[in-house]
């Protein structure tokens, strides 16, 4: 479900505007929606979107941070 309200909200943001999503590793369930958001995320074009992920490398299966942000309209 998180996968589909993901595609549901890219639209509705406008330029400048972020999701920010916690993912939580920490079981096995979670691993398969962390890893398939990641995927989904990395396609996204950069042309549009700026995709960060934050984890925290010295703790096991702490969840993590998905930011995607829409990138600002160029102005010219």
């Amino acid at each position: 479900t998180t996968h589909l309200s993901l595609q549901q909200a890219l639209p509705l943001i406008r330029n400048g505007g972020a999701i920010s999503i916690t993912c939580y590793p920490g079981h096995e369930e979670g691993k398969k929606e962390e890893a398939a958001l990641l995927s989904f995320a990395a396609k996204l074009p950069p042309t549009e979107w700026n995709v960060c992920f934050h984890r925290w490398m010295n703790r096991a299966d702490s969840p993590s941070l998905l930011l995607l942000t829409r990138a600002m309209e160029k102005i010219f």
